[in-house]
């Protein structure tokens, strides 16, 4: 416990050094939309989960994972924007291995001169991430590490990053709680990003989340997320979430919901729910965001080897 409470000192203090840029002045803001139905439905929690869409929420969660496992994610977006998101995890002797991949589009934007006439050319934003991901067991704590390459391309004009995530996991003996972990990640620790002559600093943010299993047995398991969120160029967000998954047979079906308090729209509230066999999972995620519409994620992950029949996951 002495290691974990340096460990939150230390970010704290961190955050409190780094200088903090206004709201929506930091660069490549795509980073900010959270990947993984699962997570988004319960809060956009995921400091202390443990599967492929942990790449994103904490590096060091890839280490949890037994086998290798690919997850894929498409969000309806607001405004015509999609948002793809796609993880592959393999875990080896020395360690486990992870590649991602963001991609943010939005539908072609025609173009006006400074007199607001048409020019008859359109273009195409987008926002790229690709991430390399390695984590492990450090005398039973995982630790993990991300290496991102960011581009974004506006028209003719385009900015790249190079940016690094850092994470760690306490859980079972280390809390002296089975039922307990607790996630500590920096993200975006980077380069600035540059459009034209102005520079912009990345979405940097520094993140302590919890897990804990409140009930589980054959039938049921109920489990909360809470997670605090302190970007560079915005207020503490807090965000809490509860899954409550049935079993039946070789199927299990999780309900989920799920509040953040890191939104400037819509209500904060999040809801979803899945379905898992055991060599897939099929998960869905509804987001509101009043007048503005609706956002809808769609996330499958999938475990290879097949899990055997009756085998969970935590």
């Amino acid at each position: 416990m002495k290691k974990l409470s340096l460990i939150f000192i230390v970010c704290v203090l961190a955050s409190e050094i780094v200088p903090a840029s206004s709201p929506g002045t930091t660069a490549a803001s795509f980073l900010k939309i959270g990947v993984g139905a699962k997570n988004i439905a319960m809060g956009e929690t995921g400091a202390a989960a443990g599967d492929a869409n942990s790449i994103y929420w904490n590096p060091a969660g890839i280490s949890l994972l037994e086998r290798s496992k690919v997850s894929l994610m498409h969000a309806v977006w607001l405004q015509e924007i999609n948002y793809n998101y796609l993880a592959v995890v393999h875990p080896m002797d020395i360690g486990t291995l992870g590649a991602a991949v963001n991609y943010l589009s939005m539908s072609e934007i025609e173009m006006y001169d400074i007199y607001d006439t048409k020019l008859g050319k359109s273009y195409k934003p987008y926002d790229l991430a690709l991430t390399l991901s390695y984590a492990r067991k450090i005398r039973e704590i995982p630790v993990g590490l991300n290496l991102k390459y960011i581009y974004s391309e506006i028209d003719k004009e385009s900015a790249n990053a190079i940016a690094f995530d850092l994470g760690a996991i306490y859980e079972g003996i280390v809390l002296r709680d089975e039922k307990l972990r607790v996630g500590l990640a920096i993200q975006n620790i980077g380069t600035r990003m540059k459009f034209v002559k102005e520079k912009s600093d990345l979405p940097l943010n520094f993140k302590l989340g919890s897990e804990y299993t409140v009930l589980r047995n054959r039938t049921y398991r109920v489990k909360t997320a809470l997670d605090f969120n302190k970007p560079v160029d915005n207020d503490l967000r807090v965000n809490t979430g509860i899954e409550c998954k049935i079993s039946a047979g070789n199927f299990r079906f999780p309900v989920r919901a799920g509040y953040n308090t890191g939104g400037d729209i819509g209500s904060g509230l999040t809801a979803g729910f899945g379905v898992h066999t055991w060599f897939f999972n099929l998960d869905y995620a509804f987001v509101p965001y009043g007048e503005l519409g609706d956002t809808h994620r769609v996330s499958l992950g999938m475990r290879f080897p097949f899990i055997e029949k009756g085998e969970n996951e935590r």
